[in-house]
């Protein structure tokens, strides 16, 4: 297991948080002791949201598989709610939509 990094992880939370950049947010796992190949997965899953805002596009929310996102569903709403809790309105609006998607009955 990985050694735990509480300062460093924090560093690269917030630049995921800033930036919305998912290599930050790969590390943030790995530095906080997580399961980085699950994280990995979902953050794959969850490319129709963050391919557009790197672009300062809009997510593509119907491109999301909802049937495969549930096999991840505590990795996406941790995600969510890192995106959420962002200063930068796009990827806090984009993590407030997705939890509303987990929450939403389908």
């Amino acid at each position: 297991m990985p050694e735990v990094n509480p300062s460093a992880a924090a560093a690269c939370l917030r630049r995921f948080q800033e930036y919305g950049d998912t290599e930050d947010l790969a590390q943030y796992v790995r530095l906080s002791g997580g399961d980085t190949a699950r994280y990995e997965a979902a953050v794959r899953l969850l490319e129709p949201v963050f391919d557009p805002l790197g672009h300062g596009e809009y997510p593509r929310y119907g491109d999301l598989d909802r049937q495969r996102m549930r096999g991840y569903e505590a990795e996406i709403r941790s995600i969510a709610g890192w995106m959420a809790a962002s200063e930068k309105a796009d990827l806090s609006g984009a993590g407030t939509a997705l939890l509303g998607l987990l929450d939403a009955k389908s």
